[in-house]
């Protein structure tokens, strides 16, 4: 799942911290998450998050999870826009050359 977050620049950095909380005490515990990436833009206007789940069910099944939306309406102050997609992963490059498929 890529999500890219339009936020104040301002508030860029309080919405990172709110998403390192958000992921260490919500999104970990979830089963089936593997990993999560967050990418500040040099601008300030936008947080990218590039989030790993075992399969499209368990990235689905977070939707449901009460502390996640509880969670996620608390931060909803901080982001101007949000845009979502699930994506595959095709192939990963690595600095010792060998494909990873």
């Amino acid at each position: 799942m890529i999500n890219v977050f339009a936020v104040e620049p301002e508030k860029q950095q309080e919405f990172l911290d709110a998403m390192r909380v958000h992921t260490d005490t919500v999104i970990r515990k979830i089963p089936g998450f593997i990993a999560s990436n967050f990418h500040r833009s040099l601008d300030g206007m936008r947080v990218v998050n590039y989030s790993q789940w075992e399969s499209k069910e368990a990235f689905e099944a977070v939707h449901r999870d009460p502390e996640y939306l509880a969670s996620r309406e608390a931060n909803k102050h901080l982001i101007i826009s949000t845009d979502q997609h699930l994506y595959t992963v095709e192939f990963t490059c690595l600095i010792d050359g060998i494909p990873q498929d």
